[in-house]
Parts: C-alpha cells; structure tokens; sequence
C-alpha cells in the first residue's frame, strides 16, 4: 500500500509528519520495522536523513523535522521528499511493504 501526501513547510523552521500504519483491512497494524529517508528535489539526500530507523514501531509515528532538514543549503530545492518503508505481518503473508512520501513544497523567508 503506498501513500502520497503533499504539504507546505517553512524553510529553516520545524515540522511534524505523523504516519499512521493500517494492513489490507484497513486496520492500525504495528510495522515489524520502519525506516525513512529525506531527499531534496534533486533526488540528494538531506542532512544525512537516509535509513533513519525509528526505535519504537507503532501503528502511528511521528517523525519531527527541523531547521537542518528543511534548510535547502543555497540549492534551488523547491521541495523535500520524506519516503518512509515498513513491513508488516498479517494472516495474508509476513513482511508485506508498506510505503508512503510526504512531499513537502518549501516556503522561504528569505530572499
């Protein structure tokens, strides 16, 4: 199951994905593991985000996002792609992906 959210962040300011986990019934399902990642719009990777492992797995996160990961560092990113990967089990199979982005549209302050 893949989803796909579009957001507007703030450069150089902070922000909050919450990522809620649900199995092919629609069901909250705590993920056996999941990771994410951050890439600019260049497809390059932000502040060393890559394989992030999030510790506690369960059925809704929250990864928070700071002036670091949303400072595009002089590039001409216009936008930031946060991909997160987790696997689940359920009566269906074990380590069935689940995949979403939240692509976040960067608004600058600055000149």
């Amino acid at each position: 199951m893949t989803t796909r959210l579009i957001a507007v962040a703030l450069e150089d300011s902070s922000y909050v994905v919450t990522a809620s986990f649900t199995d092919e019934d629609d069901s909250p399902v705590v993920p056996n593991s999941i990771e994410w990642s951050l890439k600019d719009s260049d497809g390059d990777v932000v502040n060393e985000r890559t394989a992030v492992a999030v510790a506690a797995p369960a059925s809704s996160i929250q990864i928070v996002l700071s002036a670091g990961d949303l400072d595009p560092g002089g590039a001409t990113a216009t936008h930031l792609v946060l991909t997160i990967t987790a696997d689940y089990d359920s009566s269906l199979g074990s380590g069935l992906p689940l995949i979403g982005q939240c692509v976040l549209l960067l608004t600058a302050l600055r000149p």
